[in-house]
């Protein structure tokens, strides 16, 4: 079983993780705080993205990502364009520093090649494969051939977590009878391998989880583009901190509290 976390995407200094793990121990959870943070392709090459604004300079991101009890570091790695080589992989988690607990690959299913190199050049980083609208289209939205395919991820040693997001960012709300078809699927094929939900999820949204986490107890989930402003989008502006405050005492409130021993 893998750590559970609840985790937040978009930190971008190490005083919001300070204080957003302090949040998580004022609601006693056990839950690691996910600590996002984001590059991609683009900004590693200095390529002009409508995410420059919003995601820390590749030179800060060894500054965020401290060894702090009850925390999971998350380096995001962006590219839908399919343009990555084992290069950037390498810069990417250069930049990451030595602290990084995990990779999730925001792409629309990378090579095994491109993972093995991530855990070959950093072992013990655990690999978080994001699996979107576009990932689940090219397996015709069906879960028995999804789940067949991130099967071979596994096989290959190459995936620890899935999440199952069909906002990317964008505030898209989950719709949790389709989120359900998949788990199910993807926990009976793959017992050892760590489930993570987002889309649309916030300080206002948390009831959508319930009915995922009454079934999944060691279920964990990750907000984006609902921590911001109202009526802002993650491109447009920086995380609330104080909403993001509300969707973690939310958010621990509705999932089991699972801890996986040291070892």
């Amino acid at each position: 079983m893998q750590q559970s976390f609840i985790g937040i995407t978009d930190f971008t200094n190490a005083e919001q993780v300070s204080d957003m793990r302090a949040v998580l121990d004022d609601c006693r959870s056990t839950h690691a705080l996910g600590v996002g943070v984001m590059t991609s392709y683009k900004l590693l090459n200095n390529i002009p993205t409508e995410w420059s604004k919003i995601a820390p300079r590749k030179e800060l991101i060894e500054h965020i990502f401290l060894r702090t009890p009850g925390v999971m570091n998350v380096l995001h790695y962006a590219d839908y364009d399919d343009m990555t080589s084992t290069q950037e992989i390498d810069r990417a988690l250069y930049w990451g520093g030595v602290y990084v607990d995990a990779i999730q690959f925001d792409m629309i299913w990378p090579s095994l090649a491109l993972i093995a190199r991530a855990k070959e050049r950093s072992p013990g980083v655990k690999a978080v494969l994001q699996v979107g609208r576009q990932a689940l289209a090219r397996y015709g939205n069906s879960p028995l051939a999804v789940s067949a395919f991130l099967a071979e991820y596994r096989r290959a040693d190459c995936l620890d977590y899935v999440l199952l997001d069909q906002s990317g960012g964008e505030g898209k709300t989950l719709d949790p009878r389709v989120q359900l078809s998949y788990l199910y699927r993807i926990r009976q094929d793959l017992p050892d391998v760590g489930l993570v939900v987002a889309g649309g999820l916030g300080p206002d949204t948390m009831s959508l989880i319930e009915p995922l986490a009454a079934e999944f107890k060691e279920l964990s989930c990750d907000a984006q583009g609902r921590l911001r402003p109202e009526g802002k989008g993650a491109k447009e502006a920086p995380v609330d901190w104080d909403r993001a405050a509300r969707y973690l005492r939310e958010a621990s409130a509705r999932l089991s509290d699972v801890r996986v021993p040291a070892g």
